[in-house]
């Protein structure tokens, strides 16, 4: 197999991880104070926010955009987004805004706006 092509379990096992990313966050994103964390905003992926996935190569890319995996479907519309995200004061992992329980997104909108006024 050459280094371009992609097998079934691999799609499968980068789909696990995006996964298991997104419960990593929400579950961090549940101990998020907002009157007391960190914001920040990114333009990154929109498909994969936190950078799970390896880098493809445009071959690779295309091979998991055409299998029926639901990776590739998410893939085959990724863009660039502007990704707004915090963290609790006393954390290093940063939660998307998606992420975080609605009261929190809600309470945290002003600080977002701020920085994107400021930029």
């Amino acid at each position: 197999m050459s280094d371009n092509q992609i097998t079934t379990e691999q799609v499968k096992q980068w789909r696990q991880a995006l996964e298991n990313e997104d419960a990593i966050r929400k579950e961090a994103g549940r101990k998020i104070d907002p009157a007391n964390c960190e914001v920040g905003v990114v333009r990154g992926s929109f498909a994969d926010p936190y950078c799970v996935l390896p880098a493809f190569s445009d071959d690779q890319l295309d091979a998991i955009v055409a299998s029926d995996d639901q990776l590739g479907a998410i893939l085959a519309h990724d863009q660039l987004a502007i990704n707004r995200f915090a963290r609790a004061a006393d954390s290093d992992v940063w939660v998307l805004e998606e992420h975080l329980p609605e009261a929190t997104a809600a309470a945290l909108q002003a600080r977002w706006q701020a920085i994107k006024q400021a930029a």
